[in-house]
């Protein structure tokens, strides 16, 4: 978080927002909408032994949501109890908590190279105060859902590229291009519909 801000003010703003994301994560019990829970929580429960497939939504059998999600909910609860939080609402915050912060590092390095751009530079410092005083950025932010997973590898994605086109030959960074790559791969394979923002960022 800390290396791509320069300034005190900037540090400072940065904290603030990761407190406000966590208060956020911890008062957000339940779920925004059913699917983050029956088709995130649920399956992860299945593969865990404690669900049985015929109390699973019907997607399950019929194998038409993705299985990438449900299995980082797996590895996440896997590693909650392994360091004795065996109480599932803590589990669901700390997943919450990931997605929030997940998503202030998107959104404050995309502000980061924002500063840098002399026609939008005056936007970078716009976009922390939006994730910040805009109400519906934290509450949706720590939400655990797929739109949420997608909407994360997308945008880093994307940033990536333009990171990696910055440069031009010899100079031109290949590993970003390739992470790039990867993400915004995986963010179709977080949530399917992602196939249209991907047709959209290949035409670009």
């Amino acid at each position: 978080f800390f290396s791509i801000y320069n300034s005190m003010s900037q540090r400072a703003t940065l904290v603030i927002a990761l407190l406000l994301y966590a208060i956020t994560a911890w008062f957000s019990e339940g779920y925004h909408h059913p699917d983050e829970h029956f088709q995130v929580l649920e399956p992860a429960h299945y593969k865990l032994g404690r669900s049985a497939a015929s109390e699973l939504p019907w997607e399950f059998e019929a194998q038409i949501r993705p299985g990438l999600q449900p299995a980082l909910a797996y590895g996440m609860i896997r590693v909650a109890e392994a360091i004795g939080i065996q109480h599932p609402f803590i589990q669901a915050f700390l997943m919450r908590l990931f997605s929030g912060w997940l998503c202030l590092w998107m959104f404050f390095s995309w502000a980061s190279w924002l500063d840098k751009q002399d026609s939008f530079s005056a936007a970078g410092n716009k976009l922390r105060w939006a994730v910040l005083l805009l109400w519906f950025v934290p509450y949706l932010s720590v939400r655990f859902s797929s739109e949420n997973m997608a909407g994360l590898s997308f945008g880093t994605g994307i940033l990536l590229l333009l990171h990696g086109l910055e440069h031009s030959g010899i100079q031109r960074q290949p590993l970003r291009l390739v992470l790039a790559g990867f993400l915004l791969g995986l963010s179709f394979f977080f949530r399917f519909q992602m196939g249209f923002a991907l047709l959209g960022a290949g035409g670009w």
